[in-house]
C-alpha cells in the first residue's frame, strides 16, 4: 500500500505512523477523543406519558443527541402518570415543569447541559 507522510486527515490521503499507515479519519478522532470530558454527563427526562408528552420528551432527545452526542453517558426516558415533566443531569433537577412552568426553553436546557459538561 502506498503511503505519503505527514499529510493531514483533510488531505484525504493517508498517514504513515511508525510504520503503519492509518485512515485519515481513524487519527482525526484520536485527537478529537482528547477534548472529551472526564465522565460523560447523564440525562434522566421525566415526563407524563398519559398527558401526551412523550413527544416533547423525544424532541428533546433528538437535540441533546444532536448537540452533545458524545459527550453523553446516556439518555433515560421515564414515562410516568404524574403531569410532570422534569429533566435530571447527572441527578440535578435543571428543569421542572411544576417549579418552572411549561417544558422549558429548549435552549436554556441545552445551555444548563452544556454547563455540567464543562
Amino acid at each position: 500500500m502506498r503511503t505519503r507522510d505527514k499529510t493531514g486527515p483533510e488531505s484525504g490521503q493517508l498517514v504513515r505512523q511508525a510504520d503503519r499507515a492509518f485512515p485519515p479519519a481513524i487519527i482525526g478522532r484520536a485527537r478529537w477523543r482528547e477534548n472529551l470530558p472526564a465522565r460523560p454527563v447523564d440525562v434522566q427526562i421525566d415526563y407524563c406519558a398519559e398527558c401526551g408528552y412523550d413527544h416533547e420528551a423525544l424532541d428533546l432527545t433528538a437535540a441533546l443527541m444532536k448537540e452533545f452526542h458524545l459527550y453523553l453517558g446516556g439518555i433515560t426516558l421515564k414515562p410516568n402518570t404524574s403531569g410532570a415533566y422534569d429533566v435530571r443531569v447527572d441527578g440535578d433537577l435543571i428543569h421542572s415543569m411544576y417549579r418552572d412552568g411549561g417544558f422549558g426553553e429548549r435552549q436554556t436546557i441545552l445551555d444548563a447541559v452544556r454547563r455540567k459538561i464543562d
